[in-house]
């Protein structure tokens, strides 16, 4: 039988021409000499198991992409086949289907490998890392436990704080709302200092707006006609004070406008730096109280619930910082407006 360009399952290799080719005596499948040594017998066990031959596949007549390998035995069949005509084993696949399932197989492992990060990072407060590790002799656990919120945001900016030494890292929130970022942070001092810093910038440009502004002026008639004569003429005298006060300031607008300027720059300047700096000072302000914390040595529960309690974020801390402020605002102002206007008078 001419063997020329069957394969050898042994070595996966054509048999050339007049080549030396062992058969075995069972089945009926061709070895080359050298493989049939090395092996010492038929390794085509499935034909042995079934009790059937081997039989040849011209590939002289056949393309070589209409042609599939049995998997099981080596031999070469039909593309069409859906058995293999050697061993019987199916060979056939429908490569279609095959490619849809592996893609949906692929979607399927890539969200439920999504839904495990994100429900991993969800509940995993130091974000994969070692909850042991030290931050200035503090635990990292115990300072994910302080900040509770955001951690996935915070805690990655800590290691970097540690690891590298810097003190830079940009929060825009910070920048542009100061006072309501640092009172969400619970973090008062800051919040008082910087709510009275940004009052002080603002003074200037308050006056020489009072300044530049209308004059102050009140009907004192109709003032009687809804309160009395005599609430008119308090009323009056304070409008006619108040237009001194105006006019007084007037002289001055120059110089106020110029201290504005000035105040306005500052208020820019010290705007990025809390932009840049203001998660180094947070990150300062947490391990200082959870080492205050861990100081008064209580059970561990009440520790954990301490830190929870003393750190995280409040909205109402917040909104009574905007309040305030505001108030501080309106009234302060206009009171610093009389007294400086009545030193110039």
């Amino acid at each position: 039988m001419d063997y020329t360009d069957e394969i050898c399952i042994v070595c996966n290799q054509k048999f050339k021409k007049d080549e030396d080719i062992v058969v075995c005596p069972d089945c009926g499948t061709p070895y080359h000499r050298a493989c049939w040594k090395k092996e010492g017998h038929c390794i085509n066990t499935s034909l042995h198991e079934s009790g059937q031959s081997w039989r040849k596949v011209n590939l002289h007549t056949e393309k070589t992409e209409e042609v599939i390998t049995c998997p099981s035995c080596g031999t070469k069949n039909n593309k069409g086949n859906i058995s293999c005509i050697s061993c019987g084993k199916i060979i056939f696949k429908d490569e279609t289907q095959q490619d849809n399932n592996s893609q949906k197989e692929t979607e399927r492992l890539k969200q439920e490998w999504e839904n495990q990060f994100q429900q991993s990072a969800f509940n995993d407060k130091c974000c994969g890392l070692d909850p042991e590790e030290k931050y200035e002799g503090e635990r990292l656990g115990d300072v994910a436990e302080f900040v509770e919120k955001n951690t996935i945001y915070y805690i990655p900016i800590f290691k970097k704080f540690r690891e590298t030494g810097s003190k830079i890292s940009i929060n825009l929130i910070s920048g542009f709302f100061p006072t309501l970022y640092f009172a969400h942070r619970k973090m008062w001092g800051v919040t008082i200092f910087i709510i009275l810093f940004m009052f002080l910038l603002d003074i200037p440009t308050t006056l020489y707006n009072f300044a530049t502004g209308d004059t102050f002026f009140i009907d004192a008639s109709s003032v009687a006609q809804d309160y009395g004569s005599y609430y008119s003429v308090i009323i009056e005298k304070i409008a006619g004070q108040i237009t001194k006060i105006q006019a007084s300031l007037a002289n001055y607008d120059n110089i106020l406008f110029n201290i504005s300027s000035v105040c306005s720059c500052i208020g820019i300047f010290v705007r990025i730096l809390l932009c840049v700096f203001s998660n180094f000072i947070y990150y300062r302000f947490v391990l200082k109280n959870v080492r205050k914390i861990k100081n008064q040595k209580l059970p561990l529960p009440m520790t954990q619930n301490k830190l929870r309690a003393s750190g995280g974020t409040s909205i109402g801390f917040a909104a009574l910082a905007i309040i305030i402020e505001y108030v501080l605002t309106l009234f302060v102002s206009m009171l610093a407006v009389v007294i400086i206007g009545s030193i110039l008078l």
